[in-house]
């Protein structure tokens, strides 16, 4: 998830407040196809929650950042820089390890 969608996604769920919104509200205001953000949200567990009985997501305001809106937004921002890089760091060495081989095979 890119991190434009990741703000779109935390500004709509922000905006429902406590009532929190549903995936098909979400999949539409966000423009974001419901499977992206059913993945999306089980796997920031520390940012939104499940109302179970209402099956909406809203804000989790007892995780690791209390609830904090600023916190969180750095928390998604920091998250997004790490895998961007990681999305091209290891491709890179996959590379350099791969052509360190092929020269020390022809060079025998």
């Amino acid at each position: 998830m890119n991190s434009e969608n990741a703000k779109r996604i935390f500004k709509a769920i922000t905006q429902h407040g406590r009532k929190g919104i549903g995936i098909i509200s979400l999949s539409i205001e966000t423009g974001i196809p419901q499977s992206q953000l059913r993945e999306y949200l089980s796997k920031h567990t520390d940012f939104f929650t499940i109302i179970r009985d209402k099956r909406r997501y809203t804000i989790n305001r007892f995780g690791k950042y209390k609830g904090s809106e600023d916190k969180m937004l750095v928390a998604l921002e920091e998250y997004n820089q790490s895998n961007t890089t990681a999305m091209y760091v290891l491709p890179l060495i996959a590379l350099s390890a791969i052509n360190s081989s092929l020269f020390l095979i022809n060079n025998r």
